[in-house]
């Protein structure tokens, strides 16, 4: 058993390919990531999964928001990526949710990989971004 290993969750379900991250354009205006709805260097990125750690309270019940203590990295195309949250997301208990900005250094193209480094050991699944 372990505190933290994070698992993204991906459009297929398997764990790989497409994953699901929202592009921020605004608050009413976060559509999916894919290659119709690409993201630019600097923009804000939410990406959706589980196993950030414990919380201070039940799971059955949706937690308020606030960062975890857990050390985040995340890692677009190989590079790391600036964090703005890391932590529960308010409407779903068990759900995490880690939003970064696209490194201005990160590769472009149609798929590529994210992954999340959780306590600096546990690397997640591999994803795919268009960006």
């Amino acid at each position: 058993m372990v505190n933290n290993s994070f698992g993204t969750f991906a459009v297929n379900c398997g764990g790989f390919g497409p994953g699901i991250l929202q592009n921020y354009i605004a608050a009413d205006n976060q559509p999916i990531n894919s290659l119709r709805q690409t993201a630019s260097p600097g923009q804000a990125i939410t990406l959706w999964g589980t196993g950030l750690g414990p919380v201070g309270g039940p799971d059955n019940v949706a937690p308020s928001a606030g960062n975890l203590p857990t050390q985040v990295e995340v890692f677009v195309g190989g590079k790391i990526a600036p964090l703005l949250y890391h932590g529960r997301t308010p409407c779903c208990s068990g759900v995490d949710q880690i939003v970064f900005q696209v490194p201005g250094d990160a590769p472009l193209g149609c798929y590529v990989p994210v992954q999340v480094r959780t306590g600096g050991a546990a690397l997640s699944n591999a994803v795919t971004m268009s960006n």
